[in-house]
């Protein structure tokens, strides 16, 4: 008796082989799933705060990656904005990614005064919480968007009292050279 095999044919989705292809900081497997699927260049993963490919890329500090996904109009229209309102930038900055950091900021200064839900102004103050791996970033964000500098979060706090909380001391000089007021006082103070 013959039998008939089926041949059975295991395909990973589109979503999951781009967001492996990211992981794996596979930027010629990345460039050829969008090339082949542009419909899925953002690609959202709401299991993980809805964050995008950029979101992915900046948080591993996948720079190649995320220079890519920008170019291939990740960011045409809005910058991308997860669940908790935290923007590529901002998983960058707090991960402690310095280099993707500095190319969002410098593509993307508008955002950079923009808050997360907890009411960091994300980039300057989530850099000062990272601690070392983002010291050029805080230049390089302040150059773009000097007001963060006084701005602070829903209890008050400044960016100097992340990095002094954080206990950053480099950071907290350079904020101190940049004019932080470090007599600035919270809600519990």
């Amino acid at each position: 008796m013959l039998r008939a095999y089926q041949h059975i044919v295991y395909r990973i989705d589109v979503p999951r082989r781009l967001r492996r292809a990211i992981l794996l900081n596979d930027l010629d497997l990345v460039k050829r799933i969008v090339r082949n699927n542009p419909l899925y260049l953002q690609n959202p993963d709401f299991d993980d705060k809805s964050n995008t490919s950029l979101h992915l890329a900046a948080k591993n500090g996948f720079t190649a990656i995320a220079e890519f996904l920008v170019g291939a109009g990740h960011e045409n229209e809005l910058v991308s904005r997860n669940n908790e309102l935290e923007t590529p930038l901002m998983l960058a900055a707090m991960a402690g990614k310095e280099e993707v950091g500095v190319m969002l900021a410098k593509r993307f200064p508008g955002c950079i005064a923009w808050q997360n839900r907890t009411g960091l102004d994300a980039q300057l103050m989530l850099a000062c919480k990272s601690g070392t791996g983002t010291l050029h970033l805080i230049p390089t964000l302040l150059l773009h968007a000097p007001q963060i500098l006084t701005s602070y979060d829903h209890v008050g706090n400044t960016a100097l009292h992340h990095a002094s909380a954080a206990g950053e001391l480099k950071a907290l000089r350079m904020l101190l050279q940049y004019g932080a007021n470090p007599l600035a006082s919270n809600a519990y103070s």
